[in-house]
């Protein structure tokens, strides 16, 4: 199963990319392909550990650094192309997470929390 991370970011410290490490690992760890907004800032070139230490993570780096728009048109691209998505703890306080929830909700994409994500097909009947 393809599954698409959403969580918050704004507001968490290194806009909370070591969750979404987390949760992707633990996802691909259960057989499944994971679509990270994480990986997807990083493969455009964002990082945000190169940030000051005192940065104020409810601010977004402008342009050149992170590009918004751009951000947001992957992220809906990955909702739309996934299977289901995987609602990390404190989605419900990001806007974008809510509107991610939204956009699966309306394409009918399965959603699941970190207490009923059902196990990968490919895991099912492993060792039999």
């Amino acid at each position: 199963m393809l599954v698409y991370l959403a969580g918050p970011m704004r507001g968490k410290t290194l806009f909370n990319f070591p969750a979404f490490d987390y949760w992707r690992d633990a996802l691909l760890a259960q057989g499944h392909a994971v679509i990270s907004p994480a990986d997807m800032d990083r493969d455009a070139g964002f990082d945000p550990a190169t940030l000051p230490a005192d940065w104020d993570w409810d601010v977004i780096p402008q342009p050149p650094m992170f590009n918004m728009d751009a951000a947001m048109d992957r992220d809906i691209a990955g909702v739309r192309q996934c299977d289901a998505v995987f609602l990390m703890p404190g989605w419900e306080c990001s806007r974008g997470a809510v509107a991610e929830h939204a956009l699966a909700m309306w394409c009918r994409k399965a959603i699941y929390c970190e207490w009923d994500l059902p196990p990968c097909a490919a895991k099912k009947g492993a060792g039999k």
